[in-house]
């Protein structure tokens, strides 16, 4: 990260009025070829969220992967690295409100077979 590129990422966009406040200083930066859009390896697609364009900053060469939200999806724009750990958090968070879903569930149907008997 430099100032050429960005000072942080986005591990989300709140609004889309924040994304496309981005978006635009992204467009500039790509303008003024501060960044370049490189190819998604496929190799390596899967190692993070399957971000659809990736760039990199001409002065200290990070590559940002972006994933642009859509409906409830909220994206993310974050160096490979921190774009990978993102996805392993959110994996991790669903793995848990699956558990927790299904903890709640197995919990109700206990209850409802004691007061129904």
């Amino acid at each position: 990260m430099c100032p050429n590129c960005f000072s942080s990422g986005f591990t989300n966009f709140p609004s889309y009025r924040k994304f496309e406040a981005f978006e635009a200083e992204l467009h500039q930066k790509l303008s003024w070829q501060q960044l370049h859009r490189v190819a998604v390896q496929p190799a390596t697609a899967a190692d993070f969220y399957e971000p659809d364009v990736a760039y990199r900053c001409a002065a200290c060469t990070e590559v940002w992967a972006l994933s642009p939200p859509d409906n409830a999806w909220r994206g993310y724009f974050l160096p490979v690295a921190d774009a990978k750990a993102h996805r392993r958090r959110l994996r991790h968070l669903d793995t848990l409100k699956g558990i927790i879903g299904l903890a709640g569930l197995l919990a109700l149907a206990t209850l409802l077979y004691f007061l129904t008997r």
